[in-house]
């Protein structure tokens, strides 16, 4: 569904203020979905094919790595993103970075958490 239907839907009001920063913008969210695809538009962590699960761990959640490449899956869950992100390169898979800002604050996250819920 588009943002404007969206929008409509729930009877809030449709207004572009900047016609070209609107456009430029449009034109950006194109270039990113055609580049990224389905990852960009729905991708919370920054980084594509990972995403975050609740589970019954200390910390309520796991980090997941999900690709299927010619009928294989390869699906990794682990509590901690940077094991995760050696597991992943270490299969020879690729570790892409679809947002700086939101891989940077995972990670982040990732400590924090690592500090609170899984002391040694």
């Amino acid at each position: 569904m588009e943002l404007k239907e969206k929008v409509l839907k729930n009877d809030l009001e449709w207004k572009i203020v900047d016609k070209d920063k609107a456009n430029e913008s449009l034109k950006e969210n194109q270039e990113n979905f055609k580049k990224y695809g389905f990852y960009m538009a729905n991708n919370k962590t920054g980084i594509k094919y990972v995403h975050k699960s609740k589970n019954h761990s200390k910390q309520g959640f796991s980090w997941c790595y999900k690709k299927i490449i010619n009928k294989k899956r390869y699906d990794f869950s682990l509590i901690d993103l940077r094991i995760l992100k050696e597991k992943v390169l270490l299969k020879d898979l690729k570790w892409e970075i679809l947002d700086e800002y939101l891989a940077n604050k995972s990670f982040k996250e990732n400590e924090e958490n690592i500090k609170k819920f899984h002391k040694n």
